[in-house]
């Protein structure tokens, strides 16, 4: 079984608890576009061994297609259409067990799920949902946006009268999951067919509609939601003090069946890179014109992998376009936490 340090990105973060200074380490596996099913099935899975202490405290960063989810505070009147009336729209409709009423997932809107102990951070259940506000309120600022909590009951971060962000957790045995849901440019549309969180008379809104100006790529904003949580859940002052060990090498959603079921012998292993592996071979066997849509989808996999990256701009090097090497290399700056590795 591949060893999970060694194929995911891990930050270490320097804490002071009790007087004694310890490390403590966070593992973000960030992944595209996951059905909520599987995500919900890793969810289960990775709450099961961060509880028998096989792994450490870890982050989910992805986003769902279209999706409506009610938690245990449901109220079937907070949907306003059918659920065959979702289906045809292409939504699917899950009941879930987290905190809160229903809300609505979809492409464009961030999605973290922390799976971690909250013995070990030293928070209980407030101050945790608490830390989630405040990390969606902190990007929010990065980018002009005065966002704040809301008033008893209405938990999330909003912009005035409108929910910017969403949160819905699940703790069990002191194990944090489900979590935040950012809204970065989703399609506004489909808030229309709920009572969001259950909470009437209230709008939604999003990064892009209160900016009006272009966005860096999700995965950026993506990161910069990982480290504001590593900074306010885990006290880190500075994100610079954020390092990366490891190249990104996470799997695609391709191999979450297989960590979901085990192998024969029982054991998981959803860090196979192989696949990875004999695209990179592929490519690097393909003119540069064809091999760039194959770089083009590992960096959607692996949105900071820092070989792939350089892999992609030698190849466009190679055939002097300057101006298309420019924008490549923006893409790394905005993109690859490993440039270092360069």
């Amino acid at each position: 079984m591949l060893d999970i340090v060694d194929h995911c990105i891990c930050f270490l973060f320097q804490l002071k608890i009790h007087h004694m200074r310890l490390q403590r380490s966070l593992e973000a596996c960030k992944f595209g576009v996951i059905n909520y099913f599987d995500a919900l099935k890793l969810q289960e899975r990775l709450v099961s061994e961060r509880k028998s202490g096989k792994i450490l405290d870890t982050i989910l960063s992805l986003q769902h297609p279209p999706t409506y989810t009610l938690g245990k505070r449901r109220t079937d009147h907070n949907l306003l259409v059918s659920e065959a009336d979702l289906k045809t729209m292409g939504a699917e409709l899950h009941y879930t067990e987290r905190g809160g009423d229903i809300t609505f997932h979809g492409p464009r809107q961030a999605i973290l799920y922390p799976i971690v102990s909250l013995r070990d951070i030293g928070f209980g259940a407030r101050n945790y949902v608490e830390g989630l506000e405040s990390v969606m309120i902190e990007v929010a600022s990065f980018y002009g946006v005065n966002a704040h909590a809301g008033k008893t009951g209405e938990t999330g971060v909003w912009v005035g009268d409108r929910k910017i962000g969403a949160i819905g957790v699940r703790i069990s045995s002191g194990i944090t999951s489900h979590g935040l849901a950012f809204n970065i440019d989703p399609d506004l549309s489909y808030f229309k067919h709920i009572v969001p969180c259950g909470i009437p008379d209230k709008g939604v809104t999003s990064l892009k509609t209160e900016t009006q100006k272009e966005l860096p790529p999700d995965e950026v904003i993506h990161e910069q939601l990982i480290h504001c949580f590593a900074k306010v859940l885990l006290n880190v002052k500075d994100c610079t003090q954020i390092i990366a060990l490891k190249e990104l090498q996470l799997s695609n959603i391709y191999n979450l069946t297989k960590f979901m079921k085990g192998d024969d012998n029982g054991t998981t292993d959803i860090y196979n890179v192989e696949a990875a592996e004999i695209l990179v071979n592929e490519a690097q066997a393909l003119p540069v014109t064809e091999a760039a849509p194959i770089y083009e989808q590992l960096l959607c996999t692996f949105p900071t992998a820092a070989k792939y990256w350089k892999q992609y701009v030698e190849a466009y090097m190679a055939i002097n376009n300057d101006e298309v090497t420019k924008q490549i290399f923006s893409r790394c700056l905005l993109n690859c936490l490993q440039i270092s590795l360069w």
